[in-house]
């Protein structure tokens, strides 16, 4: 019964790590794609100059990255554990947006996730997140607690 119950929690870490895969490698290349759009919406952010010039040089390579670490078995944990604070980041920004923290609001977001609103992308962020976290969190550590 227990391996049974690894294989399930290995093939359900696994379909979590392939989907995040997906979500960066996604990100990525929207952004690239639509580069000179990416780069007014950054810079059209409400945010100090430096930090827009740093997301704009370092967004796209540190999203690829994160893919490329999750695709790696030596270094999985590392991708998840930058994959959780992206998403992190980028749901507090959302929830910032929700809550008219900026004076206007800022960029939209590229490909799918632009033809949905704000709150549908801060709860699918929210989802991505939980996920995420779920497949970091130790398998002996999720057994003691559902005892």
């Amino acid at each position: 019964m227990l391996s049974n119950m690894n294989h399930k929690e290995k093939i359900g870490r696994e379909i979590i790590n392939v989907l995040l895969i997906f979500l960066w490698v996604y990100a990525a290349f929207s952004k690239a794609i639509n580069y000179h759009s990416f780069i007014w919406q950054i810079r059209n952010q409400e945010l100090w100059p430096t930090l827009k010039e740093l997301v704009v040089k370092t967004l796209i390579p540190i999203e690829l990255i994160t893919a490329l670490l999750l695709l790696i078995p030596g270094m999985r944990r590392t991708g998840l554990l930058i994959s959780a604070l992206l998403l992190a980041v980028f749901t507090i920004y959302i929830a910032l947006v929700i809550l008219h923290f900026f004076p206007r609001t800022p960029c939209s977001c590229g490909g799918i996730l632009e033809r949905i609103g704000w709150k549908t992308h801060f709860f699918f962020n929210v989802g991505c997140l939980i996920l995420n976290i779920a497949s970091l969190t130790p398998e002996k550590e999720r057994r003691s607690a559902t005892k």
